[in-house]
């Protein structure tokens, strides 16, 4: 579906922008109607626009998903996850691995920590295994 909305989005913008310059052109050229053309240009314009929205949105749904697949792999790793570990199980290189991951950290989904050799893991506290789902209690319990 991502990929039918870029694709729709890129031939509304595509179509658009073609018709745009041909009436701009007339418009310029000093022809007759142009109440007519000032109209179809607007119109053109705003259709342009939808365009670039309709690939927004997917570009959106896209991050939405890659977000979910590095969030999976984090939990299947306790929590905690490399970049070259994102990149060997998704189809991202380690560089948009890595910077998926700081968009993640920078929402406040996750947290990043140094190993003593200056590797980096990114840890998802809120991805909590079965054993600490199990043991947790009501704050009210005493």
């Amino acid at each position: 579906m991502r990929i039918l909305l870029k694709v729709i989005g890129y031939f509304i913008i595509i179509f658009s922008l073609t018709f745009l310059l041909v009436y701009i052109s007339m418009l310029i050229g000093g022809d007759d109607d142009r109440g007519v053309i000032i109209g179809l240009i607007a119109l053109l314009t705003g259709t342009g626009l939808f365009g670039g929205y309709l690939i927004k949105i997917a570009n959106r749904r896209q991050l939405e998903g890659q977000e979910k697949m590095v969030l999976r792999i984090a939990a299947a790793r306790g929590g905690k996850v490399t970049p070259e570990e994102v990149a060997m199980e998704t189809s991202l290189t380690v560089n948009d691995a890595q910077k998926l991951l700081e968009e993640l950290c920078t929402q406040g989904a996750g947290q990043l920590q140094v190993t003593d050799q200056g590797g980096l893991i990114y840890t998802f506290s809120g991805l909590l295994s079965e054993t600490e789902r199990d043991s947790a209690q009501s704050p009210l319990d005493d």
